[in-house]
Parts: structure tokens; C-alpha cells; sequence
């Protein structure tokens, strides 16, 4: 990937937590001579990410950008849980998802969507 994600704060001694996205400028120059629309992508995705609002999906709190990389701020979770992660639980455990728990998730993901 051309991204890092970390838990960050926002200020120096205080308890506003946000996932920062850190997006390495020069990978995203090497990967756009193969996909030479990946830069306005990235800006569509901002603009897109600035104006969404609802419950199922992480908001975007900042951005920016210096030399050598963009940045993302993202609201952060402590007890939200990656779908995938859940997933790789259960198959580590040789367990299987419910019917209830899929049909959740999936209604969750859609509704996301809309």
C-alpha cells in the first residue's frame, strides 16, 4: 500500500484521539505513471470524505499535506472493531459467522452506501 494508518493525538497532552492517514507522496508519483488519475482521486476522495455524514462510516476530521506526504484525520474508536478482523478471528478459531451477525453486518455495510 501507499498508506500508513496510526492512532494519533491531536494535540500535544490531550485526550483527542483520531486515526491519522499518512500517504507517501512519492510512491503516489511512482504509481501514477500507471494510473495517471490517482492524484484526483485522492482529491475527489476528500471532497467526498468532507461532506459524508452517517453513522456507519469513520468521518474525516482533517487533512493536510507537507513535502513529503497527505495527511487524513479520521475519528477514532477505541471499541469499533474491523469487520475483517472479526472475520479472521472466527476463521483462526475454526468458527463460523452467524446468519444474524452476517445479515447485520452486511445491512450496515449498504446502509453506509446509500
Amino acid at each position: 500500500g501507499f498508506s500508513k494508518v496510526f492512532v494519533a493525538r491531536r494535540k500535544k497532552n490531550s485526550n483527542d484521539i483520531a486515526a491519522l492517514k499518512i500517504i507517501d507522496k512519492q510512491t503516489i508519483q511512482r504509481l501514477a505513471f500507471r494510473q495517471p488519475t490517482l492524484l484526483s482521486e485522492l482529491k475527489i476522495e476528500i471532497s467526498v470524505l468532507s461532506r459524508l455524514n452517517h453513522p456507519n462510516v469513520v468521518k474525516l476530521r482533517g487533512h493536510g499535506e507537507d513535502i513529503s506526504s497527505y495527511f487524513r484525520f479520521f475519528e477514532y474508536e477505541m471499541e469499533t472493531k474491523e469487520l475483517f478482523d472479526i472475520a479472521y478471528q472466527f476463521k483462526k478459531q475454526s468458527k463460523v459467522l452467524s446468519d444474524e451477525f452476517i445479515k447485520s453486518a452486511l445491512a450496515q455495510v449498504l446502509n453506509g452506501l446509500q
